[in-house]
């Protein structure tokens, strides 16, 4: 499998590590075999049935709940689920065979042995094909393992400003992806698991990736828990590293990726050495186990198209979205609620041109590359007519900034659909991480039906670039969602602040709504809520009453609910200590004690009405007025006593002239003024 990468790094995958005797190259072959069944029919099991214990051990709660979005409760686990029959296994290992790796969807076991071996395996009764996978030079694995390198410094770790404002080398590409526009509402990735699948990680060393929230790691290739360099290797980590620092980095100033606050899990199952089948079976164990351990998102800045010499490669007539191992595994991933992205191919220009495995999966999201002006770059792979739209997206792949894993702190810039893929992956994170109920179908189609070729998709861009601001306003549209919130304790007080959005009635304005902020001291128990009129876009705050922090100490976890019409938008629990609570949020804004706090009127330019709304921490006198350039008053919102939260009110410029005005407002003895724009 080849790193997706148009640079020299493509070489290291040329380097051999050691010499093998040239009667151990002639006798040693991979075979891959194909089982018939598990020891049982294929049928969906019931938690009563016997064998359920035995399919669901490896699988983690987030895994069932996340199967549970897509798939009716009576069908979350099947035999599929079993690890292959042992009885077969044994039969297997008995003919000497040595067994190389295997799939439990797929019902495969890869086999390394020789050709007297292999007419001893064509006899087994429960195959149910048998092909000669590869011919290969045995690679045992010459380098004893070792603990992780120790840390040097610790990262750079400040979070309390507006990050946009901090991007560093990473503007462009966060900008032209529109990671800005999630990240100032404090949505940065949060609670969305992204399992990476490459060819090693130097995550614990760099200072860019070193406060990445990566939860577990396997080795498919030498079968361990180590994804960095091993002594003796030479740069099998720096692929992963760059492509997953442009998701997850953090090095506030000089580099921030596209969905930092998501959670990781990291598979090696790229040997650089050599182009390999067996890679495609690295490829779909790591699957197997990214989807047991539960995560929403795939990532594989990796493809199949021609292996080594002794190797079989690929044929145009195998790209038909669901015949190759590894798009086989990418379409079982995608039916259990996965949401598999990969990067197209660097061939357009050259021999093979075309999108390559597992990109070309039916059910894979496969993401070309363009430059910072949306134009498609020469290398990206293109698709095959006829053959359904490949690839689906495009992402920024042209001098897209990441970490160099030779240098802890350098980030330097590359090129190639392996930079494209994670930032596409990182947009599907936000996506995630503002409304978690989506499907995966659902995020997809909110990319889709956004990028910038949507209307006229074609076989070089797909759909075309994705934007994550412009997913963002349309799933708006249609459903509510909640960022990640800031919260901040003075005294016996918690307010509560977070960015929040509301679909409204086209053309008009909607009823008013409002969203409940429910919190629960998680050491007491003690819970209390409060609910408040909100903006349909914009920054909402809560106070809770200050009685109900009474036994709070620091350091006490708070859980924080935020429901709309009873239906749950975000949960998220905070730490409290003296000022801003723990985690903190992105959210680029400020809690204050003003008394006032604006938010702009939606819609603004208006051509019918808009609804301008507010705040106030406490009761009392509150005036709205709208005025004209002139500065004569044309009409009167609201004069009158109002207790406090959130309050709207309706302009309808109905009789008056089209042009510039703005609202005043005066409340808790501040004012503030903001501009309207009215026009037909």
């Amino acid at each position: 499998m080849r790193p997706q990468f148009f640079t020299a790094i493509a070489l290291s995958l040329l380097i051999a590590t050691q010499a093998i005797p040239s009667h151990a190259q002639d006798s040693l072959r991979y075979y891959r075999l194909y089982l018939k069944d598990k020891g049982t029919p294929f049928r969906y099991l019931s938690p009563n049935d016997l064998l359920y214990p035995e399919a669901a051990r490896h699988l983690t709660p987030r895994a069932l709940q996340r199967r549970a979005k897509v798939l009716p409760p009576d069908r979350l686990v099947s035999t599929d689920d079993l690890p292959i029959y042992q009885p077969y296994l044994d039969a297997i290992a008995a003919t000497g065979a040595e067994i190389a790796q295997k799939s439990r969807w797929l019902n495969t076991v890869m086999v390394r042995t020789d050709s007297a071996t292999h007419i001893t395996l064509l006899g087994l009764p429960f195959l149910d094909s048998i092909r000669t996978a590869r011919t290969v030079t045995p690679a045992a694995n010459p380098f004893g393992k070792t603990t992780a390198p120790a840390h040097g410094d610790e990262p750079h770790t400040e979070t309390d400003n507006c990050i946009p404002d901090q991007y560093g080398l990473a503007t462009t590409q966060n900008l032209v992806m529109g990671f800005d526009n999630a990240h100032r509402m404090g949505i940065a990735g949060e609670g969305v698991l992204i399992g990476v699948m490459d060819a090693g990680f130097d995550w614990r060393n760099h200072l860019a990736l070193r406060g990445a929230n990566v939860i577990g790691e396997y080795d498919f290739v030498y079968g361990d828990s180590t994804t960095y360099d091993l002594p003796g290797e030479t740069n099998s980590e720096a692929h992963g590293t760059i492509v997953t620092s442009t998701i997850a980095g953090y090095l506030p100033g000089k580099f921030i990726g596209g969905a930092p606050r998501a959670t990781f899990l990291l598979a090696r199952t790229e040997d650089i050495r050599r182009e390999r089948n067996i890679e495609e079976d690295h490829y779909v164990a790591g699957l197997e186990w990214l989807e047991s351990q539960g995560v929403d998102i795939t990532n594989a800045s990796l493809g199949y198209t021609t292996f080594d010499a002794s190797e079989q490669s690929h044929t145009y007539a195998e790209l038909d979205g669901h015949t190759a191992l590894a798009s086989r595994g990418i379409n079982k991933a995608a039916t259990l609620g996965v949401l598999c992205i990969n990067a197209a191919g660097n061939d357009g220009a050259n021999g093979w041109r075309y999108v390559g495995v597992p990109a070309e999966a039916d059910s894979a999201v496969a993401v070309a590359a363009v430059d910072s002006a949306g134009r498609i770059a020469n290398f990206s792979s293109r698709g095959l007519r006829g053959r359904g739209l490949k690839p689906d997206v495009a992402a920024m792949g042209v001098k897209v900034f990441g970490a160099e894993a030779s240098d802890t702190a350098r980030i330097t810039s590359s090129q190639g659909t392996s930079l494209a893929s994670p930032l596409a992956t990182a947009a599907a994170a936000l996506i995630l991480s503002a409304r978690p109920d989506l499907k995966p179908w659902e995020v997809r189609q909110l990319l889709t039906a956004t990028a910038d070729h949507a209307t006229t998709p074609d076989t070089a861009y797909g759909y075309g670039l994705i934007n994550v601001g412009r997913a963002l306003l349309k799933l708006s549209q249609t459903t509510a969602f909640v960022g990640f919130p800031k919260a901040s304790v003075s005294g016996d007080r918690l307010t509560v602040i977070a960015w929040v959005s509301r679909p409204r009635t086209a053309g008009k304005v909607a009823a008013a709504e409002t969203i409940t902020l429910e919190a629960t001291n998680v050491a007491t128990g003690q819970q209390w809520s409060t609910s408040s009129t909100t903006p349909y876009s914009g920054v909402a705050q809560w106070t809770l009453d200050p009685v109900a922090l009474a036994n709070a100490q620091q350091g006490d976890s708070i859980l924080l609910r935020f429901t709309i019409g009873g239906e749950e938008l975000r949960r998220v629990a905070l730490r409290v200590r003296s000022g801003e609570s723990d985690p903190q949020s992105f959210l680029c804004e400020a809690i204050t004690p003003s008394a006032v706090l604006i938010t702009a009127a939606a819609p603004n330019p208006l051509r019918e009405s808009t609804t301008i709304s507010f705040s106030t921490e406490s009761d009392g006198r509150v005036a709205l007025r709208v005025f004209n350039a002139l500065g004569q008053q044309v009409a009167t919102l609201i004069d009158a006593d109002l207790p406090a939260g959130w309050h709207t009110a309706i302009f309808n410029p109905a009789g008056l002239p089209v042009g510039a005005y703005h609202y005043f407002l005066i409340a808790g003895g501040k004012s503030s003024s903001e501009p309207l724009i009215y026009t037909r």
